[in-house]
């Protein structure tokens, strides 16, 4: 509120720039995307017609956007620094911290589709974070999404849930978590140095 209209457009910017990660990605994958939409109050989201055919590429679609829409916050925050401009700072940081905070390993968040690909034991600490974190800054929507979290874990480790995609292999698994590692550290480290 601070800073006005240029913050909010900014972080829509870097909203849909996160998107659009998303997007590129389904679109060289032949999952006909469909344009990014906004829900006022809520994010955004890219719709795809065909689904990933293999958990491992339903985990980089899902990588994409927190990888480039935190690029794109680090350079806004960069531009920031270099021409001492406070909201631009401001909103590399909330963009730091919007794309971290996809990365949580529960779904519907885009950690929850990387970590599926890994295994689906992480889901459980990742909701568990999530209902946490929910309960700290008394959101009622993030409970929300915390109980659409626990749905989507009971379904998975029913005896009869069948994937329809086929199981990443050890070298996949590998290479997605140093990416996911690699994208989370990445991010926190320039929320840290954003804000202190």
């Amino acid at each position: 509120m601070l800073f006005g209209w240029p913050f909010a457009v900014t972080i829509i910017a870097l909203l849909y720039i996160h998107e659009m990660g998303h997007y590129v990605w389904m679109k060289a994958l032949h999952l006909n995307p469909k344009a990014p939409v906004f829900v006022p109050g809520l994010g955004a989201y890219v719709a795809m017609t065909n689904m990933p055919a293999t958990q491992k590429d339903s985990a980089w679609v899902a990588m994409a956007g927190p990888l480039v829409g935190g690029v794109a916050s680090a350079m806004a925050y960069y531009w920031g620094i270099k021409t001492d401009n406070q909201w631009l700072m401001k909103s590399g940081s909330t963009g730091f911290f919007l794309n971290l905070f996809q990365l949580i390993p529960a779904k519907p968040f885009d950690g929850g589709f990387i970590a599926q690909a890994l295994s689906k034991w992480i889901l459980i600490p990742g909701t568990l974070t999530l209902i946490f974190i929910s309960f700290v800054f008394h959101s009622v929507f993030l409970l929300i999404i915390s109980l659409v979290s626990i749905f989507q874990i009971v379904t998975l480790f029913r005896p009869q849930a069948i994937s329809t995609m086929q199981p990443a292999s050890l070298s996949e698994k590998t290479l997605i978590t140093i990416a996911y590692l690699s994208v989370t550290g990445m991010l926190g480290y320039l929320f840290y140095l954003s804000n202190y």
